[in-house]
């Protein structure tokens, strides 16, 4: 599942109904894989840990980075900022 709402609040209780849904079919919530996303376009820098904190503490099984329209010029801006990413991700 790909969550369309930031980590938090609201986040947590449609992850929860999910996994009530999952439950209730008879299937591990661990066989359903949880996807955040951090777009660099609306979230600053400095915010990023605690993005990716707010998914680990919702126990998203991965997280995409999305760099497009965050006003990078060229692709070696698009790897750097992922690189900065990962750094932060660990």
């Amino acid at each position: 599942m790909v969550p369309t709402v930031p980590a938090g609040p609201q986040a947590a209780a449609t992850l929860e109904t999910l996994r009530g849904y999952v439950r209730d079919a008879g299937r591990s919530v661990d066989a359903v894989g949880i996807e955040g996303r951090l777009s660099m376009f609306n979230t600053a820098e400095d915010t990023w840990d605690q993005t990716i904190g707010g998914w680990r503490d919702l126990e998203a099984t991965h997280l995409s980075f999305n760099t497009m329209n965050a006003g990078l010029a060229s692709p070696q801006a698009h790897i750097d900022a992922i690189r900065r990413f990962r750094e932060h991700a660990g």
